[in-house]
């Protein structure tokens, strides 16, 4: 009977010599199992002398074998005294850490819920019969990351939280190579973050030879003092959306030309107004497809109808065209002919007096290295924000559902055990080596 108990309740991982047990008979949709352990000669851990029963002391502990039903141990722990010097002490617990509500099997099927960055502590509370306070503590208490050591490549990038950060803005160092999370730090301001990279060793910082960053100047200045040996790229995604940015303010400014036209322009407005993301989007992923009885259905598929609108205005074709310019070096370029085609590419956009791109020549002016830099090939991958920038997406997830986090090391914590692999869990290894943590009384040393 007892080992079939252990077998159900899944209790085999457990150092455990059971003299009785017995489920308690509820009505409820609760399961209760009350143990009493095997009676030893315990001595006592201030004299070395022999003890004696004095009571039990009963203790429930919650069990993860079922989630649709509450489970719980009843453990009926002996407390002893000593015969010599008549002081007291308990008997090892072998289901639960010292002062915990949950066994070591539950505790580790939380963090192993928890590596799902969509999970959240008050879907857990919920899933295992315990409070909000009590996951958020199982998790703070064996969830304490540091920072990983940078490496030759690392991309910086920010995400927006108010709660967590003064400044509304964390700042996420991350390796593209190995796909890790370094560090995030509360902060994006430069007297913090100069601060922050003046504290690690030179001798690491000069391992870093790639920075791959967005358009903020700190991040530029503060990369260029704080790694002497890397080379800065500037992501070329940040590049096209300034380039597209300024498109659209052509676009505007021509559809705002025809807003009050009458006559054979009447319809002009309307198309630049519906149809403005063929200039800004790849045709290739633009899907055309009219309502059944318009009258686009049969006039135009989606070039006859961008080759439509570019015919509106003459500076509207210039400015896509010179747009297409640019995307074709962006897709198409090598760093060994990087510089002279961008040079030869600013020299045409200024030629075009286009006012709306003044902006953007300024840009691709103030950031030329930078740029060219981005055209790097690095373990067989071009230098660029790409796998930081789609880690946001999953930030923004984790920030959403959780209605934000006010503790910022706990957010730390959480993210990097999430959306890193083999992050360290406190007080234990793994689900079959338990690093035994007891202290009753003294009698059980406490080991990391």
């Amino acid at each position: 009977m007892i080992n079939d108990i252990i077998k159900i309740l899944n209790l085999k991982g457990y150092d455990i010599d059971i003299l009785k047990s017995y489920l308690e008979d509820s009505l409820s949709n609760k399961i209760k199992l009350h143990i009493y352990l095997n009676k030893r000669d315990l001595k006592c851990p201030y004299c070395g002398a022999k003890s004696k029963l004095k009571e039990y002391r009963i203790k429930e502990i919650k069990h993860s074998v079922f989630i649709d039903v509450e489970c719980s141990i009843i453990f009926h722990n002996r407390r002893m005294v000593c015969i010599e010097c008549d002081k007291t002490f308990m008997e090892n617990n072998p289901f639960c850490f010292d002062g915990h509500k949950a066994d070591i099997e539950t505790e580790i099927s939380i963090l192993n819920q928890l590596k799902d960055y969509k999970m959240t502590f008050k879907k857990l509370s919920d899933l295992y019969h315990l409070s909000i306070t009590t996951i958020i503590r199982i998790f703070d208490r064996r969830i304490q990351l540091t920072r990983h050591s940078f490496g030759e490549w690392i991309s910086m990038d920010e995400f927006y939280s108010r709660k967590i950060s003064s400044s509304g803005y964390c700042l996420t160092f991350y390796d593209p190579i190995h796909k890790t999370i370094l560090d995030v730090i509360s902060s994006r301001h430069k007297r913090i973050l100069s601060d922050y990279l003046s504290r690690i060793s030179l001798s690491e910082r000069k391992r870093v030879r790639y920075v791959s960053i967005d358009m903020w100047e700190t991040y530029k200045d503060v990369a260029i003092r704080a790694f002497p040996n890397c080379i800065i790229a500037v992501d070329s995604f940040h590049v096209i959306k300034h380039l597209n940015k300024a498109l659209d303010k052509v676009r505007i400014k021509i559809m705002n030309k025809y807003k009050h036209n009458q006559g054979d322009n009447i319809g002009y407005y309307r198309l630049l107004k519906k149809f403005h993301y063929f200039f800004t989007t790849d045709m290739s992923n633009i899907k055309f497809k009219p309502k059944k009885g318009s009258k686009y259905e049969y006039l135009y598929d989606k070039y006859g109808m961008l080759n439509k609108l570019l015919s509106i205005d003459k500076e509207l074709k210039k400015a896509y065209e010179l747009k297409e310019l640019y995307r074709e070096f962006n897709l198409c370029s090598t760093y060994e002919e990087s510089q002279e085609l961008l040079t030869n590419i600013i020299d045409i956009f200024k030629t075009s007096k286009i006012e709306e791109y003044y902006s953007f020549i300024s840009t691709l002016e103030n950031w030329f290295p930078e740029i060219c830099n981005s055209f790097k090939i690095v373990y067989n991958k071009r230098l660029s924000n790409g796998p930081i920038e789609s880690l946001n997406s999953r930030v923004k997830i984790l920030l959403k559902n959780a209605c934000g986090y006010s503790n910022f090391d706990r957010f730390k914590n959480r993210l990097m055990y999430s959306l890193n692999k083999n992050e360290p869990i406190i007080g234990y290894n793994n689900k079959n080596s338990y690093n035994r943590i007891g202290k009753s009384r003294g009698s059980y040393k406490k080991t990391k």
